[in-house]
């Protein structure tokens, strides 16, 4: 049972110390390490589990090597991200790599997602579209009906079987796609507006 949390204020300082200690495992094989998912969006409520995004060239065995010495092992059945609806003949877009801690540390999810990709660009997306616009949150709120908003409930009411908590939280970004995607690049270019990376 995953349970979703109050916003945690030790989120942001919690994922600097893992990213710092990425950075010095993987040194340039990392093009990007991202706070991403909801605990990198202040004040949201989420599940207590610090998502990262590597953004790398390719999953190598070096690359795989390196994040076993920093105390991660990859999940193998985990191949791919979730599709947003109408985007199944861009399945290769959504490939990716997936680690988890070998040690019982606090949870920690690892991505990893090669640049400009779909997958890649749209978990930076989310979380500057929710954390950054208003109307993100609210669609964000409503879709996972922490806020049910009238107005906004025909238009992002996820089909019924999401409606369990955890799973809504799993999946309902991708329920956002569209607006995510249309706002964000409205002339093909992807901008990221907040979140550094580490370097």
């Amino acid at each position: 049972m995953i349970a979703i949390v109050s916003y945690q204020a030790t989120w942001e300082a919690e994922f600097m110390r893992l990213g710092r200690h990425l950075r010095q495992n993987l040194g340039d094989l990392a093009l990007r390490i991202d706070h991403i998912g909801s605990t990198a969006i202040p004040g949201l409520a989420a599940k207590d589990i610090i998502d990262i995004q590597i953004t790398a060239r390719a999953l190598t065995p070096t690359l795989e090597s390196a994040l076993n010495l920093a105390g991660y092992h990859r999940v193998s059945h985990i191949t791919q991200d979730h599709l947003p609806p109408g985007k199944n003949e861009q399945a290769q877009e959504w490939l990716k790599g997936f680690f988890t801690p070998s040690s019982a540390q606090r949870p920690v999810n690892v991505h990893i997602r090669m640049p400009g990709r779909a997958n890649q660009r749209y978990a930076l997306l989310f979380r500057d579209y929710v954390g950054n616009r208003k109307n993100g949150r609210a669609q964000w709120d409503c879709v996972t009906g922490l806020k049910p908003d009238i107005v906004l409930l025909q238009e992002c009411r996820p089909p019924s079987h999401y409606l369990d908590q955890a799973q809504l939280h799993q999946r309902a970004p991708y329920f956002l796609w569209e607006s995510i995607d249309g706002v964000s690049r409205p002339k093909g270019v992807c901008v990221y507006t907040n979140g550094l990376p580490i370097q």
